[in-house]
């Protein structure tokens, strides 16, 4: 894979159904405090792009954080997480595997290669680590912005799990 030496990409993990999905209805509170931490971290870095660990197909017409705040912004945006059609094609079983963790990490950078940089990148809290590894190894430039968001803020009980 031939990505620009020196990009930069700041990493950022979180709860995709409580943070990084905006619901359709109910509390938005999570959401909301989510968007002004991306908010921060865009304008902090300077970032062109905001990538996610996401495809349309979870989405069910709702929109992401990460989307929106690219559309208030100007920025690029682009999902990056193959769909389930893609993922059998690419040989990437539904198994929580560190083999397959790798193989949609390899793709993820494959589809940022379109991309702006700096990218701010939102994904899962379990992808965080192993995903800066993989972005040093392909001579990228990552730094983990936030190793797992959680709006402490928000009350218990109207934190969704």
């Amino acid at each position: 894979m031939s990505i620009e030496p020196l990009c930069v990409i700041f990493i950022v993990g979180t709860s995709h159904e409580a943070y990084q999905i905006r619901p359709q209805d109910g509390p938005q509170d999570g959401a909301d405090a989510f968007t002004q931490h991306v908010l921060q971290l865009v304008r902090t870095h300077a970032c062109a792009t905001i990538a996610e660990e996401m495809s349309v197909e979870p989405l069910r017409g709702r929109s992401t954080v990460g989307y929106e705040v690219a559309e208030e912004e100007n920025l690029f945006h682009i999902f990056c997480d193959p769909t389930c059609s893609e993922r059998q094609a690419l040989g990437i079983s539904k198994d929580h595997t560190p083999l397959n963790a790798e193989k949609r990490e390899k793709e993820w950078l494959r589809r940022m290669r379109s991309c702006i940089y700096p990218v701010l990148f939102v994904c899962g809290a379990n992808h965080v680590c192993s995903f800066a590894e993989r972005c040093r190894y392909e001579g990228l430039a990552p730094t983990i912005a936030t190793y797992n968001f959680e709006a402490s803020e928000i009350p218990l009980a109207r934190r969704i799990f």
